[in-house]
């Protein structure tokens, strides 16, 4: 009820930004992002705050372990929120789980700021990078906690230099 009467609330100013994009534009996935950026921080909703979100001055860049932390991220990210978490494999639950996850190279746009004109090379090398640790990765369905988020990077793919801070979880 409460994030019903938040929406209904602000509804007009949450949907104003939209208004002014073109056809073209609602096809860009990083349209989230900026809507994001544009709504959360807005200071009559105030949901968050500038500095909490992706620096659009720091980009996503195609070093492995910049794109292992982001991917990570998002991943862990969609499993906690997931209604679906799945305890063994073979479940439907994890079915459902493994779908979602193995769309995140897709996605990144949406979650990390991206400059446009390397968009294509990176989110190809997020896609190489999916596939040669995919099995790795969907190891975050079955285990759910911070700790083993953290460590997936530096510890078991051996890609970074420290683990990534809980509070980026």
């Amino acid at each position: 009820a409460a994030c019903r009467d938040f929406v209904l609330a602000h509804v007009d100013l949450m949907t104003e930004h939209w208004k002014e994009q073109s056809s073209e534009q609602y096809k860009d996935p990083a349209l989230a992002l900026q809507m994001k950026r544009s709504v959360c921080a807005n200071a009559q909703i105030d949901a968050c705050g500038v500095d909490e979100l992706p620096n659009e001055y720091s980009p996503l860049t195609a070093d492995e372990c910049d794109m292992c932390e982001a991917l990570v991220i998002d991943l862990y990210q969609m499993v906690s929120s997931s209604v679906d978490r799945p305890n063994k494999a073979k479940t439907d639950p994890y079915f459902r789980l493994v779908g979602m996850m193995s769309e995140v190279c897709d996605e990144l746009p949406m979650r990390h700021p991206i400059r446009k004109a390397e968009r294509g090379p990176l989110l190809e090398s997020c896609q190489d990078f999916w596939d040669e640790h995919e099995h790795t990765l969907l190891k975050l369905a079955l285990k759910h906690d911070a700790s083993f988020a953290q460590g997936l990077c530096s510890d078991v793919l051996d890609l970074c230099d420290g683990s990534i801070p809980k509070d980026e979880l």
